[in-house]
């Protein structure tokens, strides 16, 4: 797990730069709106559901928030983000982060099953 959230880490900073570069050059700012809102809101919510987590339980209420932040970033790219994208450059960037937010989030249930097993013991 903490292997899966360094390469969390790397890979996300990578992306707000490239993004923060790219809206920067398009002369682009974030506008809120309904789903950036929702997004903001269920992040400080994860973010407290962690903190209250049990070390014995962390792990997988991590990756449970993974697979679920995965998720509902992948069909928003799907449904919203990339058709409604006006600016070439970042409808190229949406369209090349897709397949990078797939691969997370196949890491992301596949470490999920993984904590899901029963731990064996040694005997």
């Amino acid at each position: 797990v903490k292997k899966f959230a360094a390469m969390m880490v790397k890979h996300h900073t990578e992306a707000k730069s490239k993004q923060g570069k790219l809206m920067d050059k398009a002369k682009l700012s974030p506008q809120p709106n309904p789903m950036s809102e929702k997004m903001a809101k269920d992040g400080a919510a994860a973010l407290e559901n962690l903190r209250g987590a049990t070390p014995a339980d962390f792990d997988k209420a991590y990756v449970a928030l993974q697979v679920k932040e995965h998720r509902e970033l992948l069909d928003a790219l799907d449904q919203k983000l990339i058709a409604a994208a006006q600016n070439t450059e970042m409808k190229a960037y949406l369209n090349d982060l897709r397949p990078r937010v797939a691969e997370h989030l196949q890491g992301a249930q596949t470490l999920g099953d993984q904590l899901a097993q029963p731990k064996t013991s040694a005997r």
